[in-house]
């Protein structure tokens, strides 16, 4: 098998086992100006934007927001917006329940903005009516609401129970919106290198355990001074750091779809001292483990 037929075998068996879950869904107007900053969450955010205008900032860039456009926010992606009163968007939230492979945003640069046609809105507006639960109970269309939500992991709860025709018209949803963003998603260098892919794998299906460089330079086949070069030239990162990342991004979503306390957490994550685990999570995330968790609820 070539390179690129390893690449695109790689890239097809992650969307194969993606497993996107719908948290929240409904439709929302301004009455007044938003201005929301620095809004970050464990989960991916999609709008569709009916009427009005606006500004999305992202680490990559400003983005004018528009109707007849899909708008992508990864999941810990801090970002900003701004919307003007008389504005009405379509949201759908979703994350993933179990990160057992490589994140499909470590893997693709998407598009932020898409445009799209009228099946789109119908799409919106029949799962919004067919589920109205879904919707978030906004005081005063606050959009803080979105981050502050006091029934985040209660809707979590509620997915989980679903009939399977449910789940199944809703991820089904979920797939076709999502495929507005694939069609011109670009993959990632590093998804051509194999080696690299075996690594990436390893450690998101490895959390729980402590990860060495040592173990991950002997799965690569690749010096530890090389694996360390690859790493910060193609995902930013050293390889530890990649790993705390996301044992910290993991971190974040048990600690707003769970009740476990936080040692639980810090032990199901490799960490046997929950005192350095919570040192790591303020320095990422700006707070505590249980402030965050306080915070998102």
């Amino acid at each position: 098998m070539r390179l690129h037929e390893i690449r695109i075998f790689f890239m097809d068996t992650q969307l194969d086992i993606l497993d996107l879950l719908v948290l929240n869904l409904g439709y929302v107007e301004s009455h007044r100006t938003w201005t929301v900053n620095g809004l970050s969450s464990p989960f991916a955010r999609i709008y569709y934007v009916e009427k009005g205008h606006g500004w999305i900032t992202l680490p990559s860039g400003k983005y004018e927001v528009t109707p007849g456009h899909l708008y992508l926010v990864p999941a810990f992606v801090t970002h900003s917006y701004v919307c003007d009163p008389g504005s009405g968007l379509y949201y759908l939230f979703v994350y993933e329940e179990l990160k057992s492979n490589v994140d499909l945003f470590d893997m693709y640069d998407f598009p932020i903005e898409v445009p799209v046609e009228d099946d789109a809105l119908f799409l919106f507006r029949f799962f919004c009516r067919s589920y109205p639960e879904l919707a978030l109970q906004l005081p005063h269309s606050d959009p803080q609401g979105y981050d502050n939500h006091e029934s985040f992991a209660i809707f979590v709860k509620r997915y989980r129970k679903m009939h399977l025709y449910q789940r199944s018209q809703l991820r089904g949803m979920v797939y076709i919106v999502f495929s507005k963003f694939m069609t011109n998603a670009r993959p990632k260098v590093w998804t051509g290198d194999v080696r690299l892919q075996k690594v990436l794998k390893y450690i998101n299906t490895h959390l729980e355990e402590e990860i060495s460089v040592d173990s991950l330079a002997d799965i690569a086949c690749l010096t530890k001074p090389y694996l360390i070069r690859q790493f910060k030239k193609f995902l930013g990162y050293a390889p530890l750091q990649y790993v705390m990342l996301k044992k910290i991004e993991k971190a974040q979503l048990l600690l707003v779809t769970d009740d476990i306390p936080v040692r639980d957490i810090a032990s199901a994550l490799g960490y046997t001292d929950a005192s350095y685990f919570i040192r790591l999570f303020r320095k990422k995330v700006g707070m505590t483990p249980q402030e965050y968790r306080t915070k998102m609820k």
